[in-house]
Parts: C-alpha cells; structure tokens; sequence
C-alpha cells in the first residue's frame, strides 16, 4: 500500500535516533538506507532476501555459473545490510540474531509457530524488550527464545494448534520462570 509506504518511510527518516522494531508490512514497504544502527528488523528468509534485492540491485550471474545471483550474493549483501548497524532477527526453524558486532542461534519452536499472527506476538515482545533494555541484540535474543519457548510449551500442552491469543498469554509466563 502507497500509504503504509510513506508513512514507514517519513517515520524512519523523521526519527531516526528512535527505537524500531520493523516486521512484515513495514518491512515490505521501507526504503532500506533508512535502516540505522537503533532499528531492529524481524524477516523470516524470503521477506530478508527481498529486502536484500532491494538494498542491492543483484549482479548479473557469470556465465556457466548454475547457482542463482540471490544465492551467490547473498553475504556480500547481507554485509551492506550490516554496515547499517542494524540488527537482524532472521525467523526460522532456528532464529538467527546477527549484526555488525555479534551472531547468534536461537532454537526451539514448532510447527505451531507458523501461524498468521505468531511474528506479531514476537515483535511486540521484542519491542518492549528493546525499550527496557536499549540494546537491540539482547532484546532480539531474548524475545526469540521466549517466543519459541512460550510455542513449545503450548506445543507440548495442546499441539500445533495453539492460537496466537494463547501464545501471547504464555510469554509473560516464561518469562517469569525465566526471572525467578
């Protein structure tokens, strides 16, 4: 949409010493060289190389070569990404926390986690994760492993058919077993 557009695009450039947490819409829509060092952003795989095709126009593939441009390019681009400052929470069946000082593996999660809604729960988690803390690695790790540990232990308790309203009300709860 050209107004989420404009107004992802008109915030981050307005704000830029703000805190951001940008996931699915927004980063669909946001000019990648508004990205700094205070922004985390949240893809899963096709939504990072997205924006990476974005970032970089991808070369042209040398002849003879059978891997595609995306793939060959792909750390060269996530480089640029980096040099950003920016942190990435890559979603997956293992998240994936990196940026230009630090890379980390979160496992955990199921099936369950796939769900409309779950990058939402997520998000919001590591957002306020990242207000409390003001340090966007600390507040992506975190949030990934108790949004994964809240999805295994609904997991465990009904199957993969929890709903994100139960995932959401779970969070506080590993986090509590987390603290105490």
């Amino acid at each position: 949409n050209n107004n989420t557009e404009k107004i992802v695009n008109y915030l981050l450039s307005t704000y830029p010493h703000k805190k951001w947490v940008i996931d699915a819409g927004a980063l669909q829509m946001l000019d990648p060289t508004l990205l700094n060092t205070n922004c985390i952003i949240t893809p899963h795989e096709v939504e990072l190389e997205r924006l990476l095709s974005s970032v970089i126009p991808v070369k042209a593939r040398a002849a003879g070569t059978a891997e595609s441009s995306i793939v060959r390019d792909l750390d060269w681009k996530q480089e640029q990404l980096l040099e950003t400052g920016t942190t990435v929470l890559l979603k997956g069946h293992k998240d994936h926390v990196f940026n230009r000082e630090q890379d980390l593996w979160i496992d955990g999660g199921n099936p369950g986690m796939t769900k409309g809604g779950t990058g939402d729960a997520l998000a919001g988690l590591v957002a306020g994760l990242y207000a409390f803390t003001n340090d966007s690695f600390a507040a992506a790790v975190v949030g990934s492993y108790v949004n994964k540990q809240a999805g295994d232990h609904l997991y465990n308790q009904v199957g993969p058919f929890f709903k994100t309203t139960q995932l959401v009300q779970e969070i506080p709860k590993v986090l509590k077993e987390l603290l105490y």
